[in-house]
């Protein structure tokens, strides 16, 4: 699958953060690895500043929802 979008990887984040239980980033990274079956070069890419763009994306996703109040 191709990388998805930040505003696609918004309702697998809330649905894993609805499980109640604690999770670290690393975890929820995993979890979007998992969900967006990722393979090993798309989560190696990176932007110019250095950082993982899944994981630049998946923070994107948990700003716009801590803005809803969700």
């Amino acid at each position: 699958m191709a990388m998805p979008k930040w505003h696609q990887i918004m309702r697998p984040v809330l649905e894993t953060l609805e499980q109640g239980d604690v999770v670290t980033s690393k975890e929820l990274l995993a979890a979007m690895v998992d969900e967006f079956n990722l393979t090993d070069e798309e989560q190696a890419e990176r932007l110019k500043s250095g950082q993982l763009r899944i994981y630049n994306r998946m923070y994107w996703a948990i700003t716009d929802l801590e803005k809803a109040k969700l």
